[in-house]
């Protein structure tokens, strides 16, 4: 009997698709390096963000957005840096700006890279604010990290819908297309302190 043959996701071909869209010239499709974005972009990049920050609200705040002293208004419109880390929250509402702009540019492809330099910049910013070594920050990095994780649902939610609204399931939230891309740069803040999250799950996994 013949052995049945493996399927992926269909957000695993949309996304790679995506970013293989050719500008110039044709794009030619290799198996390696549909595994290596899969598993090295999609995988390491966005899955890991979301779930280590996800794995640290469930353990220190009981699966809350944490009350934190971070201002919105104070420090991101009027991007008055009295919060040390809070120059990632402006970042993020940066790359959402940048975004829309690409999208109404009709630039598909560098509107897909904006959202993941979300997820990047989202662990990066973790890993230097190290809230499982600094206390004193543990209650703004998860605010901040939990807010790029919902921007980031909306972003990628194009690309790989069934996947963000995977994503927006985990923070207790629902994606709604016409109100949500209207104003997808304001969308940084919408998750409030003491909003609670829902199950976390794993998000993607690797293929081979």
């Amino acid at each position: 009997m013949t052995k049945p043959q493996n399927y992926y996701r269909a957000d695993y071909w949309r996304f790679y698709l995506a970013r293989r869209l050719p500008t110039k010239e044709d794009t030619n499709f290799d198996w390696q390096d549909f595994e290596n974005e899969i598993n090295g972009v999609l995988n390491n990049t966005v899955g890991n963000f979301v779930n280590r920050t996800l794995s640290l609200a469930e353990d220190w705040f009981d699966n809350e957005v944490p009350e934190t002293s971070f201002d919105l208004e104070r420090d991101v419109d009027q991007k008055d840096f009295d919060s040390k880390f809070s120059v990632s929250a402006v970042e993020s509402m940066e790359l959402l700006e940048d975004y829309e702009q690409d999208f109404e540019n009709h630039n598909i492809k560098m509107a897909l890279e904006r959202a993941l330099n979300i997820a990047r910049s989202g662990d990066e910013y973790l890993s230097h604010a190290q809230p499982w070594n600094n206390k004193e920050v543990r209650e703004e990095s998860i605010y901040i990290a939990l807010n790029m994780i919902n921007s980031l649902s909306k972003a990628l939610y194009p690309f790989i819908p069934d996947s963000a609204e995977k994503m927006a399931e985990m923070l207790n939230k629902e994606i709604k297309t016409e109100e949500d891309y209207n104003d997808i740069k304001n969308s940084f803040g919408e998750l409030k302190s003491g909003h609670e999250l829902g199950e976390r799950e794993i998000l993607f996994e690797k293929i081979d």
